[in-house]
């Protein structure tokens, strides 16, 4: 059975299933390390820590809420990015069935999706205003830091035993690691990779219009056509949001980044969402 009958065998299981173990494992899905749970005082001190000049106003309440609501959805993203291939974005059927399954692994339940779902309940879906979306991207981001630190721990063990480096090549059969180690060590860094490319460099806030676009030529042709359209129709919200994240994400030095509307100069021009 190939993959998508796997997934589509798996889905199909959740209504009536009690405990049905996960199908054939890709290589990023035998990880199995916990995700870290962040609590109030932990995002709070995180907030005081930080030099955002145009950080939010904390209100504690909203800090949990929002917090709770980071909480509800990295349990379920690992299997919307297993299902991927049978329908990446029917992810409102899956999410009753899959949040809070213990057999899920859980370090790729943060890198992987995107958190797509993450900006459509924080801007679009519960209508909050833009300090507000900024505070939950904050503390989508500590969830994503968090589990990098822990993936970065885990590759510390592999490594160190054999006194070797990450800046030092290291292969197959070199006698210096054993080769499940390096299988292991191996899909570490790739997690460790996929969760640093899910972050922003420039606003530290998660950007999953992009990051939708990112996974999407790991699909088939008619999928990522799907996927495409979708992160579009992601960005398109309300139009304060959608001026305050085009002069976010344009080319300050471009001419063309006036509400972008005129992008032929942009470098970002091919790529960009907003683009008109």
């Amino acid at each position: 059975m190939n993959r998508n009958g796997k997934a589509e065998q798996y889905q199909q299981s959740f209504p009536q299933r009690t405990a049905v173990p996960l199908p054939a494992k890709g290589r990023i899905w035998t990880l199995t390390i916990e995700p870290p749970i962040l609590t109030r005082s932990d995002i709070l001190q995180r907030l005081k820590q930080s030099k955002q000049s145009d950080g939010p106003v904390v209100n504690e309440e909203l800090v949990e809420v929002q917090r709770q609501a980071v909480e509800d959805v990295v349990t379920f993203k690992g299997a919307w990015m297993w299902l991927s291939r049978l329908d990446l974005l029917d992810y409102q059927v899956l999410l009753p069935a899959v949040k809070n399954d213990p057999d899920l692994p859980g370090a790729v339940l943060y890198g992987l999706t995107a958190g797509a779902l993450v900006d459509q309940h924080s801007r679009r879906e519960a209508c909050l205003d833009i300090m507000a979306g900024f505070l939950f991207d904050f503390i989508s981001n500590l969830y994503l830091f968090a589990a990098a630190e822990t993936c970065r721990v885990a590759i510390e063990e592999v490594i160190k035993p054999a006194q070797v480096s990450l800046g030092k090549g290291i292969f197959p059969g070199d006698g210096e690691i054993p080769l499940t180690a390096q299988h292991t060590l191996g899909r570490l860094l790739d997690t460790e990779r996929r969760i640093g490319l899910t972050v922003t460099r420039d606003a530290g806030a998660l950007q999953p219009q992009k990051s939708l676009l990112a996974i999407a030529p790991m699909l088939p042709m008619e999928q990522k056509r799907t996927v495409e359209a979708k992160a579009i129709s992601i960005g398109q919200g309300s139009s304060a949001t959608e001026e305050c994240e085009i002069m976010n994400n344009h080319d300050t030095n471009c001419s063309a980044s006036n509400k972008g509307r005129q992008c032929d100069c942009c470098s970002r021009a091919e790529t960009c969402l907003y683009r008109k």
